[in-house]
């Protein structure tokens, strides 16, 4: 068994939810943090999505979540910055000073590996984070950032 591999369990309205593992949050220098506020979040988001499926289950994939500067720098060169036009902010919340706050993450139906739309799952996940954006490649951000600006 890998480290970080461990179910997080949430209980939500009485119900154990473990759908997620830590390891699913690991960067690519085998760290990982996450806030229990965005497991939540996360969990709700696939309760909703489920709820409104048609296709069978529904699942999160996490694709990125806490990085170091150095990480963040290299995906800044690699896709720009938020203030020249580009993806990347300087100050992501994805950055570990904010104790592991944001994540970006697709969803799929189990059984077909399709993807749903970002903007679909971005109609469910902004009900549950602070902040939510969907991008064109597939994937939506969102992140709990009134736990750091108040």
């Amino acid at each position: 068994m890998k480290t970080n591999d461990f179910r997080l369990h949430m209980m939500i309205d009485g119900v154990d939810c473990a759908h997620f593992s830590l390891i699913e949050f690991e960067n690519p220098a085998g760290w990982c943090m996450v806030h229990p506020s965005v497991v939540r979040a996360l969990e709700l988001t696939r309760a909703g999505l489920n709820a409104q499926s048609t296709q069978g289950e529904v699942e999160i994939i996490i694709t990125d979540s806490v990085r170091t500067v150095t990480q963040n720098e290299a995906l800044g060169k690699r896709f720009g910055w938020t203030d020249h036009g580009g993806i990347v902010s300087r100050n992501s919340y994805h950055l570990m000073k904010y104790g592991g706050i944001a994540v970006d993450f697709k969803a799929r139906y189990k059984t077909s590996g399709m993807l749903l739309s970002s903007r679909a799952v971005f109609c469910v996940a902004v009900l549950f984070f602070d902040y939510c954006k969907s991008y064109d490649d597939g994937h939506v951000h969102g992140d709990m950032r009134k736990l750091v600006t108040g």
